[in-house]
């Protein structure tokens, strides 16, 4: 008799675990924000790119950047708030050899089939 209770005690344990995880999984989803940065100054042709790349890769956040026809550098980024502020300080102190004049931002949706990483376009 008291096998059977401790099994059922067992198992609601089970599902209350599965039930906060995915509490929590949910959570993190909904907390995940788009945005779009648009770095000014002298950031082609010094490595900024690969400078976003890894730094938006150590953060965890996906997304890709790519240079624009004016000089300027795009990225589209999605992380956390936290991941997001962490990325901008950095592309507005950029890599040794550029020099970021200003950064702009606004929310965005990442269109892309590709989720996974964050990748030079």
């Amino acid at each position: 008799m008291g096998g059977a209770g401790h099994r059922t005690n067992t198992n609601w344990r089970a599902w209350l675990r599965v039930a906060l995880c995915y509490n929590f999984w949910l959570a993190r989803r909904k907390a995940m924000e788009t945005r779009r940065y648009l770095v000014s100054g002298r950031v082609q042709g010094v490595g900024f790119r690969l400078f976003t790349q890894r730094e938006a890769n150590k953060l965890g956040v996906t997304g890709f950047v790519r240079n624009l026809a004016d000089g300027r550098v795009e990225v589209v980024a999605k992380g956390s708030r936290e991941q997001l502020a962490q990325l901008r300080a950095s592309l507005e102190k950029g890599p040794s050899f550029s020099s970021v004049t200003g950064v702009a931002e606004e929310t965005a949706e990442l269109r892309s089939n590709r989720a996974d990483g964050f990748h030079v376009a």
